[in-house]
């Protein structure tokens, strides 16, 4: 999903996981990728994109955005009281991709 809205992003997120059968994943899935879509909204102030995949007992929650990604550093740190702090207490695993032309930040999500 492309765009910049983070609640229509969420909407997506739950329509899709609706549409999937995966309603477990439900309330973590919004919270990530309320919190990552807010990410990109304020500190790349760039448009974002939204993409979702699973298979198996897995969904990576995937938010992408035009600013660069300069390495490891304090941007990688999930520091208490912010976004980053809230995806790594919800999901299984999360990092930051380089992308040509900016940066993703995934997180996956597991569920049994």
């Amino acid at each position: 999903a492309r765009g910049g809205r983070r609640g229509a992003r969420r909407h997506f997120v739950l329509q899709a996981l609706g549409d999937w059968g995966r309603d477990a994943f439900a309330e973590d899935a919004a919270i990530v990728v309320t919190e990552l879509a807010t990410n990109a909204v304020i500190h790349a102030e760039s448009r974002f994109t939204v993409s979702l995949t699973g298979a198996g007992d897995a969904l990576r929650i995937s938010v992408g955005d035009a600013s660069p990604f300069a390495g490891a550093g304090p941007a990688l740190q999930a520091a208490p009281g912010h976004g980053l702090s809230l995806v790594d207490t919800v999901s299984d695993a999360w990092d930051v991709q380089p992308l040509a032309g900016g940066k993703a930040i995934w997180a996956e999500l597991r569920r049994p």
